[in-house]
């Protein structure tokens, strides 16, 4: 046993340790089997998707296709999704072995284990950066359990991208960080070092959370930049860019089985282009919201159904504890006030680079706050593809963080206040503690959140000064050190644990049964976009209050979009983070059209139920029959048009003069003949077979003449079609559906989603694993088989 090893599992054993018990006992009413989270995205998209992807894969398929949601969209493209990411293959096999059940449940393992493996990444790197180990648990416990991340339960694939911003960092550093050179080995060109950049790269890219990956890799180069200016200026610079380059390439090839195709969905979906401005800027910092550095609750607590401040309370959570902002006051004073001799150690650029950091990243959170951002949406690209600029508070919170280390070692080596003042300080929380809790008797007109707030944080920092008074004077400081440890873990844990409330899986989704995809056609069912809102944020999912309700029963009979997924039930809507462009168009068209037309666009659409919910009462909803025209049909004499919006307009003429049943205008196609006549009796009937989502056949018999299989479903690149076995084009008809020209007589018809941009990603994934297993190999062989990381 070398001796790297003995030291961590005989020294350093202890350090690991509450970075992974402490998730599991925030989260341990999640993990009792039978119990899901529930609460926003987690059960209208997550479990959903991932449902289906197993139903296709035990049907014989690939995930390519959710068939049930807009008239189909990719699943595998969408990125949130995170199929390929291997973490959700647990809830795949979870679901294959327990059923839904299972697979519910499992969604709270995976959020639980990437908080762990938040905390340990953090922990791995204040290592790396120096920090005493003291500082590694204080920076570990503060990211893993932040308020950023545990607010975040059900916003899976946040929780999933976040993890992995310290282990980028951890492997950046091997190339450069914001702290002064010390003698090391020189790791510029190590192929290990390479390899450990672009296999991090690739696991967050693979985790679902585009916006998040955008912003580390921004961070990650601003980290580099500054550590190579700081320790070379531009010939170090220069010196990293070829390496950290290939590492970038490197995971961009490995990530590549879900970053093509997802590119392909980005380029066809509604967010090609910036969105709206109002979108974008949506979910901007409240200023208000730095009180919860110390007072998480202050505004309330959703948790408590309480809350009151403005928005929602997870995009604002920055809650990292009280004893880290302590430190990061301390080591930022005591940086000041001893300015000659802190500017010459090593930890003074990073000091810096961190308080510069914070400043600029907290001003571009404040969105709509500052005429900053505004401009930069405006001016810059990237700005404008993502809403929510207070989501950059994960690098505030990071870099606080790690100032919180470079005080917290300085302050367990050293007394930093006398015993006077900490005995002023504990009598001045006893009687601050008193004051409030008879406030709390003698004023009930005083908001609660407020008071219980200041009660909390007060109880807790009459601790942490109660501690401080018995500061051991030796060196050897473990047990309090490990009281210390405690009494944070019992900060965090009293801010987080009620924000990720649970249900019983059945109660949530009952009669959802394992197997094959259900092929029965039934037809689809709308709810116009401001019920579905109104459903969705009035009723169901508040965001003052998100305890289990016995409404929350509910959620199954209204099938709400995305749980008609479970039950194997059509629905025109689509809530999906990206949707395809022109079915986004079609849905606007369709909310914002008189009553009349709006019945006869959704005939076209496949719609035979319609809800109609109560403006006054969300959970009064009443159900419309509609006269669907069948989901696939023969058209005759079609309109030639390449012009989308002249398609677009013909269409809601068609619809304004009643004649959505006979109407037909392709797109991209020649006209065979230029004349065309046909009886309106044909008598060719259609039958249809779906095997599964990607792939279904369809039979044409008694066509009398050429013309047009339409499917109400969207078009959609990647799509082929086959007729009797020979190939053809599958052609966009009536602005968003799929077309296949017809001969006459009595045919077979075959549709694939067989995309090329999902080829093209497994040949990049391939090549990226050859060059990585090769880097490894040159790098086994040249150093002799030592992996021993070199500091």
């Amino acid at each position: 046993m070398n001796n790297t090893l003995r030291s961590y599992l005989f020294k350093k054993r202890w350090i690991d340790l509450p970075l992974i018990l402490a998730p599991i006992i925030l989260l341990f009413h999640v993990l009792i089997p039978g119990k899901t989270l529930y609460w926003g995205i987690m059960s209208l998209q997550f479990i959903p998707w991932h449902w289906e992807a197993l139903r296709i894969l035990q049907a014989g398929g690939l995930p390519l296709w959710n068939q049930w949601n807009g008239m189909g969209a990719p699943l595998l493209a969408n990125y949130q999704s995170a199929l390929v990411y291997p973490p959700t293959w647990l809830v795949l096999f979870a679901g294959w072995v327990g059923g839904i059940q299972w697979m519910a449940w499992s969604h709270g393992l995976l959020v639980v284990l990437h908080l762990v493996w938040a905390g340990l990444g953090m922990r791995r790197l204040t290592d790396f950066l120096g920090f005493r180990p003291f500082s590694q648990v204080v920076c570990g416990l503060g990211y893993g359990l932040s308020g950023y991340l545990v607010a975040r339960g059900s916003f899976l694939t946040m929780i999933q991208a976040a993890s992995w911003i310290p282990w980028i960092l951890l492997a950046a550093s091997q190339f450069a960080m914001p702290i002064k050179k010390r003698e090391s080995g020189n790791l510029t060109f190590s192929p290990k070092a390479i390899v450990f950049l672009s296999l991090a790269f690739t696991g967050q890219w693979l985790s679902g959370h585009a916006q998040l990956a955008w912003y580390t890799l921004l961070f990650c180069m601003a980290w580099m930049a500054a550590g190579a200016l700081i320790n070379g200026g531009g010939q170090k610079l220069r010196k990293i860019i070829l390496p950290v380059g290939i590492s970038g390439l490197l995971g961009f090839l490995l990530s590549s089985i879900q970053l093509i195709p997802t590119a392909e969905y980005f380029f066809q979906s509604q967010r090609a282009g910036a969105i709206d401005y109002a979108t974008a800027l949506s979910y901007s910092l409240w200023p208000w919201r730095f009180i919860t550095f110390l007072l998480p609750d202050f505004f309330g607590n959703p948790g408590n159904g309480d809350y009151w401040g403005y928005g929602s309370y997870w995009e604002d959570a920055i809650y990292i504890g009280l004893l880290p902002i302590v430190f990061v006051i301390f080591i930022v004073i005591r940086s000041l006030s001893s300015w000659d001799k802190a500017r010459k150690q090593p930890y003074s650029p990073f000091l810096w680079f961190s308080i510069l950091s914070i400043l600029i990243i907290t001003t571009l959170a404040l969105g709509w706050n500052t005429p900053i951002f505004p401009w930069l949406f405006q001016f810059v690209p990237t700005f404008g593809s993502f809403n929510g600029p207070t989501r950059w508070m994960i690098f505030v919170d990071i870099c606080l963080l790690l100032l919180a280390g470079l005080g917290a070692s300085e302050w367990s080596q050293h007394r930093v206040l006398s015993r006077k003042w900490v005995n002023l300080g504990i009598a001045g929380m006893s009687g601050l503690f008193v004051c409030i809790g008879f406030a709390w008797f003698t004023h009930p007109d005083i908001t609660k959140s407020l008071m219980y707030s200041m009660l909390l944080s007060g109880f807790l920092s009459l601790g942490y000064f109660t501690l401080a008074r018995f500061k051991p004077a030796t060196s050897v400081r473990t047990t309090w050190l490990s009281l210390i440890v405690f009494w944070f873990c019992l900060d965090l844990l009293l801010a987080g644990f009620r924000l990720n409330p649970a249900v019983n899986v059945k109660e949530i989704f009952p009669d959802v049964e394992n197997g094959n995809i259900s092929a029965e056609d039934s037809g689809r069912v709308f709810i116009a976009t401001e019920d579905e809102r109104a459903l969705r944020f009035n009723r169901f999912f508040l965001f003052e209050d998100i305890q289990p309700t016995p409404d929350l029963q509910n959620i199954s009979s209204i099938l709400l979009p995305n749980i008609n997924i479970l039950y194997s039930t059509g629905f025109l809507n689509n809530f999906d983070p990206m949707i395809p462009g022109r079915f986004h168009e079609f849905i606007e068209e369709v909310d914002l059209a008189a009553p009349a037309i709006r019945d006869r666009y959704l005939a076209l659409a496949g719609v035979k139920t319609q809800a109609n919910v109560n403006p006054f009462d969300a959970r009064v909803v009443t159900w419309e029959q509609v006269d669907a025209f069948p989901q696939s049909r023969m058209l005759y004499c079609p309109q030639y048009n390449i012009d989308g919006d002249q398609v677009l307009k013909g269409l809601r003429k068609a619809a304004a003069e009643d004649k959505l049943d006979t109407f037909l205008m392709v797109e991209g196609a020649i006209p065979a003949l230029e004349t065309c006549v046909i009886s309106e009796d044909t008598g060719s009937q259609v039958l249809e077979t779906k095997i599964y989502s990607a792939r279904k056949n369809f039979e044409v018999i008694d066509n009398p003449e050429p013309g047009w299989l339409v499917i109400s479903d969207t078009w959609y690149p990647g799509w082929k079609a086959e007729i009797d076995g020979k190939p053809t084009e599958v052609l966009r008809s009536n602005y968003v559906f799929q077309s296949v020209e017809v001969p006459a007589g009595n045919h077979r018809i075959e549709l694939v989603y067989d995309p090329t941009s999902l080829k093209v990603g497994v040949c990049f994934a391939i090549v990226g694993i050859l060059f990585v297993l090769g880097m490894l190999k040159y790098y086994w062989k040249f150093s002799g088989g030592n992996i021993e990381r070199k500091r």
